[in-house]
């Protein structure tokens, strides 16, 4: 309208339009400023920001490229102390600003920055430098971590070497003065001992610890390391053997200790055995005899009771001894002293046995004589009957009277064995005249046998299950045991109870009868005796009467595969038979097997069998009036000899 009305209104319109137009390019060129001057704005704020942070790195850097380890393990501990306090605020607070750059950077990349490039270059040596900063922290973490397990180990090698010493100083030298000081000594030093064990604990980890580091380190440092480990365990070396000697003197001392009470007490008994044999009544008549021998004979059962003590006390003086215990001397001695007494007691026992069966053989004789007296009017009588009838009813009668003499066959046998008595007295009869020749042999060299017969009763090779008294009085010879009147061929070398059984008889056949059987063994040079048990034994009666087994080329084998019982070993004689022996443990079994092997070796024994108290009266004076008597009493026993 306004440029209808005017004429120059067109060109006020156009003018308006330029105007717009150059309006419209200024605003468009403010709006590119003020972008322009956002971007440089944002660019220096991040550079800014870029600078701190390169900086705030490189001041970490600097820390986690030190190469201090420390001094001692002291220093380290307080390093990696304060270096992991420092990982940790350094992980932390870096890792945000990182976040933070990387999330500006990115957004002012999005927004179309004009220095997205240049930023972009900034992002990268930012992480760069970042992970950079991480990786020293790490190593230098290792690093530090490394330094102190080796300081450590130093360390605690150190320690262990002070602490086995003062575990090795504890150890005292006193072993104690008797039994119960030693046993107290003994259960300490067990306290003692699981002590240490904790401490073997400590030197195992140390080892496991060394073989690590050493796989780890070269050169010097692994010289050091091994040299420390040798030192621990060397001085723990060191520790166990002085604990273990420790250990065996106190075991020496208790059981020295526990020898001395065993000797004092084993000692005290005989003496209590010698005396109530010494302090025991005379036999006054039978009654009193018979009395008396069960008395004897439960002295026996109770020394018999007691071996098993003997055994163990002497076993226990001989380990010591081979063990060469510091006191072998005063421990040898106590043997001696215990053997001797043994030997003592058993003397006297045998002289009391031998004049009991005097009294027993007396009686029993008496017995005999009274009834050979009542019998001989009837004998010797010359009544032969007058008639069939007569001499019938007398033949009856005679019968009768023989079948009553058997009875007493027993008995006049019994008497017929010889005493131990009579024994010594033949033995010295024999010996009394030897042959000029062997008086001229042993004329030059008497006192050399005597010499050594004492050397040999000094020695401690002493064996517990065999006792041989000696004789002391040539007064008292007529009451000395039989062991002490055989020859070195008839001394009992092993006696004790076995099991037996008969599996082949002499033919080659099987026994018929192949039961086991405990019997009473006594084996001598040569030959092997059975009996019932040790009572039949003493009196010499052997098991159904049977004869010695000859060992002369007899074979002894230890049957090891034999199922049905343990222990058992065959011995095959020369007439083929086989009998099979059963022991009560290995240990009996192989004492037998090594005295049978003894015995077969030995010549075969000569002389009578068996008894170590026999029954025959005394020898008397040789006056003719005793020998007449003596052939009138052979021909009263000859009358009634045994019916063939």
């Amino acid at each position: 309208m306004f440029a209808e009305e005017r004429p120059d209104g067109e060109a006020i319109i156009r003018r308006q339009s330029q105007v717009d137009k150059q309006y419209a390019g200024l605003k468009e060129l403010a709006e590119d400023r003020r972008k322009k001057l956002d971007h440089t704005y944002q660019h220096f704020l991040l550079s800014r920001e870029v600078e701190e942070l390169e900086q705030w790195i490189a001041e970490r850097d600097v820390v986690a490229s030190s190469q201090e380890m420390g001094q001692d393990l002291d220093h380290v501990t307080l390093l990696r102390d304060k270096f992991r306090e420092f990982a940790r605020e350094t992980g932390m607070v870096g890792q945000d600003r990182v976040d933070f750059v990387n999330m500006t950077i990115d957004e002012l990349i999005e927004g179309g920055h004009s220095e997205a490039a240049k930023m972009a270059e900034w992002k990268d040596g930012i992480n760069e430098s970042w992970a950079d900063l991480l990786e020293l922290i790490d190593t230098r973490g290792q690093l530090l971590t490394a330094s102190y397990d080796l300081l450590k180990y130093f360390d605690d090698g150190k320690e262990l070497v002070a602490q086995i010493n003062e575990k090795q100083n504890e150890l005292p030298e006193d072993v104690g003065e008797d039994f119960s000081k030693a046993e107290s000594f003994h259960r300490v030093h067990g306290a003692f001992e699981r002590d240490i064990t904790a401490l073997g604990k400590q030197v195992q980890q140390y080892q496991e610890t060394a073989a690590r580091l050493h796989a780890q380190y070269a050169g010097e440092q692994a010289e050091a390391i091994a040299a420390s480990e040798r030192d621990v365990l060397q001085a723990w070396k060191s520790l166990l053997e002085a604990s273990d000697g420790r250990r065996a003197q106190l075991v020496d001392t208790a059981d020295k200790f526990k020898f001395f009470t065993m000797v004092r007490d084993l000692m005290a008994w005989m003496e209590s055995i010698i005396q109530q044999i010494e302090t025991q009544e005379k036999p006054r008549d039978v009654s009193s005899v018979e009395l008396l021998q069960k008395y004897h004979q439960g002295i026996r059962s109770e020394i018999e009771a007691r071996g098993a003590k003997f055994t163990g006390c002497i076993d226990l003086g001989k380990a010591l001894l081979a063990r060469k215990h510091r006191d072998s001397a005063e421990i040898k001695e106590k043997l001696v002293q215990l053997m001797e007494k043994r030997k003592e007691m058993m003397f006297k026992w045998t002289t009391d046995g031998t004049v009991l069966e005097v009294c027993q053989f007396a009686r029993d004789a008496s017995v005999a004589e009274a009834w050979l007296i009542a019998q001989e009017p009837y004998v010797s009588s010359r009544d032969l009957g007058h008639n069939v009838d007569e001499v019938e009813k007398l033949i009856k009668r005679h019968e009768a009277f023989e079948k009553s003499t058997a009875t007493w066959e027993e008995r006049f046998s019994a008497l017929e064995r010889l005493t131990t008595v009579r024994l010594y007295l033949e033995t010295i009869v024999i010996t009394a005249v030897p042959s000029t020749s062997q008086l001229e042999g042993t004329a030059g060299d008497t006192t050399v046998p005597i010499e050594s017969e004492m050397k040999e009763s000094r020695s401690l090779e002493l064996d517990p299950s065999v006792s041989v008294p000696s004789l002391k009085e040539p007064e008292r010879a007529f009451t000395l045991p039989l062991e002490s009147l055989q020859s070195p061929a008839q001394a009992v070398l092993l006696e004790g109870l076995l099991g037996r059984k008969l599996d082949v008889e002499g033919t080659g056949k099987k026994a018929s009868n192949r039961s086991w059987t405990n019997l009473y063994c006594v084996l001598r040079p040569g030959q092997l005796s059975v009996y019932k048990d040790a009572k039949s034994f003493g009196q010499g009666l052997t098991y159904h009467g049977e004869e010695p087994l000859t060992l002369t080329g007899a074979i002894w084998e230890i049957l090891s595969n034999y199922k049905k019982k343990k222990h058992v070993a065959k011995l095959r004689l020369t007439d083929g038979s086989e009998y099979l022996f059963q022991c009560k443990d290995e240990e009996e079994l192989q004492r037998w097997s090594q005295a049978i092997e003894r015995a077969m070796e030995a010549p075969t024994e000569q002389g009578p069998l068996g008894a170590k108290t026999q029954s025959l009266p005394p020898v008397s004076s040789s006056t003719p009036e005793s020998s007449a008597a003596k052939k009138d009493k052979e021909k009263k026993f000859s009358r009634f000899a045994k019916k063939k």
